[in-house]
């Protein structure tokens, strides 16, 4: 069953408006460091997973030679390449993202996306051999894909949901890590203005943050007047998870007290009755009432339902329902 805690107040601001955005910015440069980490210890292992991205290798020649992906670590002007060496970009003939437990077509969106420059991939670089043939791979571990075609602008980061509620703003509450890098920094507020996202994709912020976490590219800015920091995103990149439309068994299903989604604050609602549903859809309606309702709908505001003990969910034909009663 998905928690049942009600929050006192949202841990941060997602700004896709105006309605809370931030007076008279101070701009905070993080886009170099003293050292660059070429040949520093992010990478001096082979095993160590690296944040990349690509482009795709457009001449005309016999795969594995040609048609694969020219692949960079993102914030960084060199990457270590599968023969120990390094260099602005290099070559790999594959991406193999089978570990991200994709399907075949998600895995070839995935690949599309990652040629097109559209997505961020987390793994390895190896070679491998078939036959008489070797070549490089990158093998990817975690993958993320970009909302939209807008160019992304700036620096990349990673960004996590620490769990931190507060009562009062700013709260600094999002764990903002440079890719590739050692700089982080906590963050009160994450602005998605300029990033032309849906609704459903606003909805998914929350249990992005919340989970693997999400990606942005853009700039941090201190507001002079509140001392809030927030970065300032040009494009975010969702986690590339496999899409569960069927439960298996229970152990798949949930019981909920937040039937649906939530994409912005006009969609709140008090938490009703549980009902069953995918744990993993469970997990996101949540994950989107707190981040939207949590300030709004709280247990001084909703009131308390009298709701009947349920039964314990249950999977049947692919749909999570209830199950028998307990005698």
């Amino acid at each position: 069953m998905t928690s049942t805690r009600l929050v006192p107040m949202l841990a941060f601001c997602v700004l896709v408006s105006t309605g809370c955005a931030a007076e008279a910015p101070e701009w905070l440069d993080d886009s170099a460091e003293q050292t660059d980490l070429a040949l520093g210890a992010a990478d001096s292992a082979a095993s160590t997973r690296i944040h990349f991205v690509a482009r795709q290798d457009l001449r005309r020649c016999a795969f594995p030679f040609c048609g694969g992906f020219w692949v960079s670590r993102a914030n960084r002007t060199t990457t270590r390449c599968a023969d120990g060496r390094y260099a602005s970009e290099c070559y790999v003939a594959a991406l193999d993202a089978s570990a991200i437990g994709l399907s075949a077509d998600e895995e070839s969106s995935l690949s599309s996306a990652f040629a097109s420059g559209r997505a961020v991939i987390e793994g390895t670089i190896r070679t491998e051999a078939h036959g008489t043939l070797s070549y490089a791979v990158v093998h990817a571990a975690h993958g993320w894909v970009a909302a939209n075609d807008a160019a992304a602008d700036g620096v990349f980061y990673e960004l996590e949901d620490t769990g931190i509620r507060c009562v009062r703003a700013p709260c600094f509450s999002i764990h903002e890590q440079k890719l590739n890098s050692s700089l982080d920094r906590m963050l009160s507020d994450l602005d998605l203005g300029a990033v032309r996202i849906d609704d459903a994709q606003r909805a998914a912020v929350g249990p992005a943050l919340a989970g693997q976490g999400l990606i942005a590219t853009g700039y941090n800015a201190r507001d002079r007047r509140t001392g809030a920091v927030r970065v300032v995103a040009t494009q975010a990149f969702f986690p590339a998870l496999p899409a569960p439309t069927t439960c298996a068994t229970d152990a798949d299903c949930a019981l909920t007290f937040y039937p649906t989604p939530v994409a912005s604050a006009a969609d709140c609602y008090c938490p009703g009755c549980p009902s069953p549903a995918l744990a993993s859809a469970a997990d996101a309606n949540q994950a989107s009432w707190e981040l939207f309702c949590a300030a709004t709908h709280g247990i001084d505001v909703c009131p308390v339902r009298p709701c009947a003990r349920p039964p314990e969910p249950a999977c049947a034909a692919g749909v999570c329902g209830l199950g028998r009663p307990a005698l």
